[in-house]
């Protein structure tokens, strides 16, 4: 069976959520040791890169050149400026172009694979005549619009109803991320299937070689939260909580990294004004430094508005820290496992209350962070992989 795996939109050395997560998949696909041949599909820039990160026999590495592409853009760009006034619904045009201008990748994909996994959340054809997983992270677009502007709202909206409506299996991390897409995308239930994303246990390893990080001048006592400055990622709401405590005499020492998405400007204005010299933003950064911020930090905290997955929280565990979450409908199936903190992700006494008790009292036994590591064991993303396969085998 000849697997193909579409990471095209992918950048390379980049440490966001999507790339985690579509090359770890990837990467456990490729372990799995049946009559399988797997083509990764990339772009132009992540070439080299692809051939390092995935050396094996079974791989083939399929460069899409992507032809055109700034005329491309413009024109889709202009379907989706021309959406965004809600005048006209522009959904088929849209579709009529993406098929069209990507018919070559359509030919190139059919002649390789006999089934594709895209874990990009979007198609970049809708008319392919052979079966497709596509794998989408949230739709928080469809409850929470306030969060993006028009353009983004309207990218959003044409490009995961169309991928949903047009792949044979909608994988979601998530049962609550499916209610969502069966609520608002109108998709069957049997069209969907959960598979929770897997961790990387090698990242926890003891073993590991420890990245040399004394150029961030982290402090010896820190909580951490690695992510995107989305809006629904609720740094603002955290931050007020530390400026509370930090009125009150209680100095919480607060490190970010990521992304500078949508909200960036507002965070760093609120330490900015507020003084907050016990917060500090360390950048993106690379693999084996996350690794090392995490293992140094004294508990992880997570108050998302909302999440569809939970790969923050498996990272912490991993690495046997205390976790603090938002009572989000994904982090309460997690609590049902793993031994974990939440709060009311609307109640800033509470979250202060739960920051206190981790980074002052330390109340979690060592226990129940050894507990949650063996539990994270069934996680691996060989076994996620193995999911995935399972699905390929019974559609192809």
């Amino acid at each position: 069976m000849r697997v193909g795996i579409e990471l095209f939109d992918l950048m390379p050395g980049t440490n966001q959520g999507i790339n985690v997560y579509s090359e770890n998949l990837a990467k456990g696909l490729i372990k799995i040791k049946k009559n399988i041949k797997i083509q990764i599909y990339v772009n132009q820039k992540y070439y080299a890169y692809a051939k390092k990160k995935f050396k094996s026999k079974n791989v083939k590495i399929i460069i899409y050149k992507n032809n055109f592409y700034k005329i491309k853009k413009v024109i889709l760009h202009s379907v989706i400026f021309f959406n965004s006034f809600k005048i006209f619904n522009l959904q088929k045009i849209y579709k009529f172009f993406k098929n069209l201008f990507f018919l070559d990748f359509k030919n190139l994909i059919e002649n390789n694979s006999d089934i594709l996994i895209c874990p990009n959340v979007i198609l970049n054809q809708y008319n392919l005549n052979i079966n497709t997983l596509l794998c989408i992270h949230d739709i928080q677009h469809e409850y929470l619009p306030e969060n993006f502007s028009k353009i983004q709202l309207s990218e959003r909206l044409l490009t995961r109803k169309l991928s949903a409506d047009n792949c044979t299996k909608l994988i979601v991390s998530s049962l609550y991320l499916g209610r969502q897409c069966k609520k608002y995308l109108n998709i069957k239930k049997e069209k969907i299937s959960v598979i929770e994303e897997g961790v990387d246990l090698d990242l926890f390893a003891t073993n590991k070689k420890k990245r040399e990080i004394s150029h961030l001048n982290l402090p010896s006592k820190y909580l951490f939260y690695p992510a995107a400055f989305w809006p629904h990622k609720n740094h603002l709401f955290l931050l007020r909580a530390i400026n509370n405590l930090k009125k009150k005499k209680l100095n919480v020492n607060m490190i970010f990294c990521g992304l500078k998405k949508n909200s960036f400007k507002k965070v760093d204005n609120f330490i900015n004004v507020n003084k907050l010299s016990n917060v500090k933003y360390v950048g993106n950064l690379s693999n084996d430094e996350l690794a090392s911020v995490y293992k140094r930090s004294t508990g992880v905290i997570i108050p998302s508005l909302e999440e569809s997955s939970c790969l923050l929280i498996k990272e912490g565990i991993g690495f046997k820290k205390p976790i603090i979450c938002s009572d989000t409908q994904t982090f309460k199936e997690k609590s049902r496992a793993f031994k974990i903190f939440l709060f009311k992700k609307k109640n800033i006494t509470d979250l202060q209350k739960n920051i206190i008790n981790i980074y002052f009292k330390k109340q979690i036994k060592k226990k129940y962070l050894a507990n949650n590591y063996k539990l994270l064991k069934r996680y691996e993303w060989s076994f996620v992989a193995e999911k995935f396969y399972d699905i390929c085998k019974k559609l192809n």
